[in-house]
């Protein structure tokens, strides 16, 4: 029970640190849906400029969905696509501090840098 409430809580930190890139990059079609008061918008994605940062500022997961999306011309437009292939061998290095503990979980071991 308490691993469960653990994971929920995981997820929901998770989830708030999604949406925050989110409206930090200014996708308002979002926005409009959080917050209340706010008219809802037509569904859009951002530009595509503004979806690779928000894809990088979430972390290699979503870096790889770029990848992939990056070789669908069937669900992007050409705009889109160029923009995401530079996610194909221009992405930032997550820094060894951040790195560390999570393999230092996974593995239960001590890495030296």
């Amino acid at each position: 029970m308490f691993l469960l409430a653990a994971k929920s809580a995981t997820a929901s930190h998770r989830q708030a640190e999604i949406i925050e890139v989110i409206l930090r990059n200014g996708w308002n079609y979002f926005r409009s849906r959080i917050i209340k008061d706010a008219q809802p918008e037509q569904p859009a994605l951002p530009l595509p400029h503004v979806l690779r940062q928000i894809l990088i500022e979430l972390g290699p997961t979503f870096v790889k969905l770029g990848q992939l999306l990056s070789t669908r011309p069937d669900l992007l437009s050409p705009e889109y696509i160029a923009v995401l292939e530079t996610l194909q061998n221009n992405v930032p290095a997550l820094p060894w501090n951040e790195i560390e503990p999570i393999l230092q979980n996974a593995f239960g071991e001590s890495f030296q840098s």
